[in-house]
């Protein structure tokens, strides 16, 4: 991968590197976000509350979590989201024209 840091390379060479280099590193940002996730849910293990009945609507008790498991669950939903839309962003995305798509018979 250094290919891209030395001038005067040929761009054939460069290109043949270009797609394991997009892959390599989604690939390692997939994995960062594993690491991400998994060491808030570490930090977050006694995040939680009473249950004394069926807990039907998780959604309606989220108010008796504390403030920082509050901010730890903030932070995996926007570290997922960033994660998500980076990928999104390096990935290109072909439409077919719609004269292209073959119809049943």
């Amino acid at each position: 991968m250094v290919h891209f840091l030395i001038p005067g390379i040929n761009e054939a060479i460069i290109r043949s590197y270009a797609r394991n280099h997009i892959f390599i590193g989604s690939f390692i940002l997939v994995l960062s976000l594993g690491a991400v996730e998994t060491g808030l849910m570490i930090l977050t293990d006694s995040c939680g509350y009473d249950v004394t009945r069926p807990d039907i609507n998780p959604a309606a008790n989220y108010h008796r979590l504390s403030p920082g498991c509050l901010l730890a669950n903030s932070i995996g939903i926007v570290v997922l989201a960033a994660v998500f839309l980076a990928l999104y962003s390096i990935f290109r995305f072909v439409v077919a024209p719609p004269d292209a798509i073959p119809l049943a018979s």
